[in-house]
């Protein structure tokens, strides 16, 4: 995968393809997904005028993704929708330019206090609500979005949904770790279960049924500013599920407890591994659902009254659990956040639909 040399061959690059005041400086961000390595090089561009700009690479090659992604971004633009990046179209006129295998694309910078770090219990209760009430408002959007472009639905006519992969996606990658061999003893038949019961929602496995969702919504995703989200960002995940999908990876993202990485340093430096939990039922806090987070989660998609299947809640996140499991075991990386996406789909066995059920009568009230 090729990158682009840093500053003077980037600046001439951003030049040779784009029409810009004066470039000031060049500096890299902190990664929204820090796991993603090289790959997820991310540059604010700052120029003379003092408009600020933001170069990333697409992370995907799946044309109609990025085709998705564009339209989206365009037609929030035009609607005058303050939550989202506008695209910088280059001197051609296109969405983006390729250096290498690469795609990259340049958008408006959104000014926001330091990025959340999504593998760390920082955010409050309060940013939970300020997120669900972001999910809901964005739901509202993409239904828009679709119902003014019907042929983005009938383009994606031969998608399948995230699920119907995932049972061989998840042994796959658990037999390229064989250190997590006897946790896929546990996890695979409580994620069966879950897509078994999903299954029975026809909705579930037909693509066109369902509606078009973010597909990746987590703290790192969402841009703050005094408390207040002001922005949405990366839609490269942009699919047509059920919108139940979207809210659950949502909850288990920002309502599941991190073990402290600080306590892991500790516990090594005192010759001891940290305390994750192998065992049939996890007794660590690590992947306990916070139920007063999912609640203000829930207060804040609600209040726009925002829909959701009840009955399919726990089933999605357990998928949306194992879909992040997948993701790091296919890709060798971070043991600590595998072991923690396996703790959440472990945990939620103790959560239930009458739990949920409860929160959403105390928000409502």
């Amino acid at each position: 995968m090729s990158t682009i040399s840093f500053f003077g061959t980037l600046v001439d690059t951003i030049k040779a393809h784009y029409e810009l005041p004066e470039i000031l400086n060049v500096a890299g961000l902190p990664s929204l997904r820090s796991h993603a390595g090289d790959s997820d090089s991310v540059y604010q561009i700052t120029t003379k005028s003092g408009a600020s700009y933001v170069l990333r690479p697409f992370r995907t090659e799946i044309a109609a993704a990025i085709d998705l992604h564009n339209q989206f971004l365009h037609w929030t633009e035009r609607c005058g929708f303050r939550f989202m990046q506008r695209i910088i179209q280059t001197r051609s006129g296109e969405d983006f330019f390729r250096s290498g295998e690469q795609k990259w694309w340049l958008s408006s910078y959104i000014e926001a206090d330091p990025v959340f770090e999504w593998t760390k219990p920082t955010w409050s209760k309060e940013v939970c609500e300020q997120s669900g009430l972001a999910l809901s408002s964005l739901h509202q959007a993409l239904r828009q979005f679709v119902s003014e472009n019907p042929s983005v639905q009938e383009k994606r006519k031969g998608d399948k949904s995230v699920l119907c992969y995932l049972e061989k996606r998840l042994e796959e990658s658990f037999s390229k770790s064989p250190k997590f061999i006897d946790q896929w003893k546990l996890v695979a038949p409580v994620v069966s279960k879950a897509l078994m019961l999903i299954r029975e929602n026809e909705s579930a496995t037909e693509v066109l049924s369902g509606q078009l969702v973010h597909g990746d919504f987590h703290p790192g995703n969402l841009l703050f500013r005094d408390g207040t989200v002001v922005a949405v960002i990366d839609f490269e995940y942009l699919n047509f599920e059920d919108a139940t999908y979207d809210l659950a990876y949502a909850l288990v993202m920002f309502c599941t407890d991190w073990t402290d990485p600080t306590d892991d340093a500790q516990l090594t430096s005192a010759g001891r591994e940290p305390a994750y939990d192998f065992g049939p039922i996890c007794e660590c806090r690590d992947g306990m659902i916070d139920r007063e987070k999912l609640q203000a989660f829930l207060h804040g998609y609600l209040f726009n009254r925002a829909e959701f299947d009840l009955t399919f809640l726990i089933p999605y996140m357990h998928v949306a659990a194992a879909i992040c499991l997948t993701w790091f075991l296919e890709r060798e990386l971070e043991d600590r956040t595998a072991l923690h996406f396996i703790n959440v789909v472990k945990q939620l066995e103790n959560l239930s639909t009458m739990d949920i059920s409860r929160a959403i009568g105390r928000a409502s009230s």
